[in-house]
C-alpha cells in the first residue's frame, strides 16, 4: 500500500431525501432513474450516481450503483 496523508472513505446505506425534496422522480426506495450513462431522464445536464441512482443498462436491464458495474462496461 503507498502512504498516503489522509484517506477518506464514504459509505452509504441508502438513498438520501434530497433526491425527492428537489422533484426528481424516485422510485419506492428512494432512488433516481438513471440510464447507462448515470443521466437523470427528464432533467438534461443533471447526473445521479451510488446510492441515489437506480442503473439500468443499454438494454434496460437493472445494473448495481457501484464501482464493481465500471469494469464490466
Amino acid at each position: 500500500m503507498e502512504p498516503f496523508d489522509i484517506l477518506v472513505w464514504t459509505a452509504g446505506t441508502g438513498s438520501n431525501e434530497l433526491a425527492k425534496m428537489a422533484g426528481m422522480a424516485t422510485n419506492s426506495a428512494g432512488k433516481i432513474p438513471v440510464d447507462a450513462f448515470l443521466r437523470v431522464r427528464d432533467h438534461d445536464g443533471v447526473y445521479s450516481l451510488g446510492d441515489t441512482a437506480e442503473c439500468f443498462d443499454a438494454l434496460g436491464d437493472k445494473m448495481a450503483p457501484n464501482a464493481q458495474v465500471c469494469f464490466g462496461l
